[in-house]
This record gives C-alpha cells, structure tokens and sequence, in this order.
C-alpha cells in the first residue's frame, strides 16, 4: 500500500503558477465600470455628511446663542455639544462603513470571475496549483499567468 502511494505521487507532476489579482481586477473593464459606481456613492455619502456637519454647525450656534442668553448653564451647553459631537463621529464610521460595504458588493462577482479565470487558464495550460503572487519571495516569470488570465477575461 506503502509502495502504490509514493509511486503515484511521483506519477504526479505538479505544475505551479501565480497570479497578481489586483493586475487582473485593475484590467477589467467591469471594474472601471465599478469604480465609477463606488465613486459616485462615495460623493453621495460626502454630501450627505457635508449636509449634517452644516446643520451640526446651525446648532453648536444656537447651543452658544442659548448659553450667552443665560438659557441654559454651560454645564448643558457642553453636554448638548457632546452629544452633537458623537453622533457627528457615529456618522462618519456609518458612512465608512456603508462605502466599505458597497465596494464588497460591487466586487464580489469580479473576483469571482477572476477566479473562475484563474481556475480556466490553470486547467488549460496544466498547472496544478496557482497562488496569489504576494505569497512567494522568488518566483520565475515563466510561472506567472497574470497576463493569461487578463487575455482570458477580456476574450
């Protein structure tokens, strides 16, 4: 049993390719088409912000307005700015992570055709193993089928 495990393990050639995925994303056009998408709902969310940080301006004035008219103490005036403040800083981490969560679903499917690409080319020129290029400290470029995978995609 022994002797049938190492001998098809030597039958077996192994053939081991990489790829930088961040080349191949970057050279599609979907992603181009993609990143408009994201900068436009990054602009969206800006202005949006812009519009609160405008109306959290409008009433730190009036909070200061109604501590000068003796309205209120300044221990409420701080009180009332802190918690202007907060939900100021709950906005902006809100807005982070809506955009962070538009990009993965805007994503998502590219790297999903990329990998199939990967997965295509690999099968087609024999590799058996493909790794991300980021894993190796040398490698030859014979092995690196970034440029296959982008031809692939595009054709």
């Amino acid at each position: 049993m022994l002797f049938v495990t190492v001998q098809m393990q030597a039958q077996t050639k192994m053939k081991i390719g990489y790829a930088n995925t961040d080349s191949i994303l970057t050279n599609m056009q979907e992603f181009k088409t993609q990143q408009k998408v994201l900068e436009s709902y990054s602009k969206q969310l800006q202005n949006q912000l812009k519009a609160r940080y405008t109306k959290a301006e409008a009433t730190m004035a009036t909070i200061r307005e109604r501590l000068q008219a003796g309205e209120i103490t300044q221990a409420k005036a701080q009180q009332e700015a802190y918690v202007l403040q907060i939900q100021m800083q709950k906005d902006e981490a809100d807005a982070q992570e809506k955009l962070g969560a538009k990009e993965q679903e805007l994503l998502e499917p590219l790297y999903e055709k990329i990998k199939k690409g990967i997965e295509t080319v690999a099968k087609a020129n024999g590799y058996t193993h493909v790794f991300p290029d980021r894993m190796f400290i040398s490698m030859t470029d014979s092995a690196d089928i970034t440029q296959l995978v982008i031809d692939k995609l595009k054709g």
